[in-house]
């Protein structure tokens, strides 16, 4: 229990003093702790992650424990989901050794919160219906490819480096990895996140929205 509330608080952590100036932990994802939008989908995000391996195990009987917080988390923000769809497919693929029935039970569920992404895209971003009327038809938001631009316009400021943003941002699980994965006991929670962390820093590599 111990275990679990600490990890839990690092959500809720604020500034740091490191090195020359005041950081904040987890420097390489998108500013979340400015977001609302961040913080309603955070528990939302954790129920669709933690439920994710029972659901692997039995798609059939559990896959309302995944859509249904999945669904919810991506009506407030649809970062997360960005990350956890390829994640589940390629960890499926990869770890488990299933005949074809299976991998269609597990990803055929997935084509929902996938087909919401899209309407969503397309009612922002395409008809600009919800830009226009916030806004008032300011310059409207679109998703552009650029290589590193969310480090270079939002994370570089005050002079930190690449490299101590990352480190920043996941000496924590490094060191987790470190010490824990020597016993050779690394969870299937712990595999799967690795797979959804993946996708979410390439996701933030190659991506970025404007406006």
């Amino acid at each position: 229990i111990l275990l679990v509330l600490l990890a839990l608080s690092f959500f809720w952590i604020y500034p740091v003093y490191m090195f020359s100036g005041t950081w904040y932990i987890g420097r390489i994802s998108t500013i979340p702790w400015h977001s609302p939008t961040y913080l309603l989908m955070l528990p939302f995000a954790l129920l669709t992650f933690i439920n994710t391996p029972k659901y692997l195990e039995d798609p059939s009987g559990n896959r309302w424990k995944v859509l249904l917080p999945a669904i919810l988390s991506l009506l407030f923000k649809p970062s997360f989901l960005f990350a956890w769809i390829p994640g589940v497919f390629v960890y499926a693929v990869l770890m488990n050794r299933k005949p074809f029935l299976y991998y269609a039970k597990v990803f055929i569920p997935l084509f929902v919160p996938g087909v919401i992404i899209l309407l969503q895209y397309y009612m922002v971003y395409v008809r600009g219906n919800l830009d226009a009327l916030v806004y008032q038809d300011a310059d409207a938001g679109s998703v552009q490819i650029g290589f590193m631009e969310v480090w270079r316009v939002f994370m570089s400021y005050g002079g930190i480096t690449f490299w101590q943003s990352v480190l920043a941002s996941f000496l924590f699980p490094g060191l987790f990895l470190l010490l824990y994965g020597r016993s050779g006991k690394i969870s299937k929670l712990t595999q799967l996140s690795l797979f959804i962390l993946f996708f979410g820093l390439a996701f933030s590599v190659f991506f970025y929205e404007s406006g």
